[in-house]
């Protein structure tokens, strides 16, 4: 068992399974600079560990997964906000599989880390969406490409043209999510999902 602690981002290990926790839940773990540093961090550790095998990614906290960007990185040069998720390393490449454990708000930028992920366990409070178009503002070609892969064709437009967020019932309809948990059973389900995929062939992956 290994594990480390930073201001904003948990990385723990347990056996063959690396454990990623989004650790500002006063801010509804909304992204920052710092957190995108960590997460690059956390994602360079789990592709270079032999040892890990699958990784987990969750929000501290009962309000949210991740509330996207924060509003007060919002006046950083957009380049720069690009990145602050992280993507910039390789978490859309990951090359070993990725559990999401999804509570609360999934929104923006957390909606996009969630739909990076192989699995999505949400708990039947989840939301997900892009509720940038109600302030006018869709962010990069990423944050439409994913919804539109991942969703019937006219599910992702109106979700992304009128920011209205999917449920945790419906994603589950829509196939956006594997499974739908009660709130105190999501952390043992996205963990049942990380042993599922561990005792499974590398090879088919």
């Amino acid at each position: 068992m290994g594990g480390a602690t930073t201001n904003s981002v948990l990385y723990r290990r347990t056996g063959q399974v690396a454990e990623v926790t989004l650790n500002r839940p006063q801010a509804m773990n909304a992204l920052t600079a710092e957190m995108g540093v960590e997460l690059r961090q956390a994602w360079r550790r789990i592709e270079s560990d032999p040892e890990v095998a699958v990784a987990v990614v969750t929000g501290a906290g009962e309000r949210a997964f991740c509330a996207g960007v924060d509003i007060s990185e919002l006046e950083r040069d957009p380049d720069e906000q690009q990145d602050l998720t992280g993507f910039g390393g390789p978490a859309t490449r990951l090359a070993k599989p990725m559990v999401a454990a999804v509570r609360g708000y999934a929104v923006g930028a957390g909606c996009k880390l969630a739909m990076c992920a192989d699995v999505i366990v949400a708990s039947g409070d989840a939301r997900f969406g892009y509720p940038e178009a109600r302030v006018g503002v869709l962010g990069n070609g990423d944050f439409v490409h994913r919804p539109m892969r991942q969703l019937p064709r006219r599910e992702a437009l109106a979700t992304l043209l009128t920011g209205r967020l999917i449920d945790a019932d419906r994603a589950g309809r829509l196939g956006l999510v594997n499974e739908v948990v009660k709130p105190d059973e999501l952390r043992d389900a996205a963990r049942g999902w990380a042993a599922a995929i561990v005792q499974s062939s590398p090879k088919s992956w």
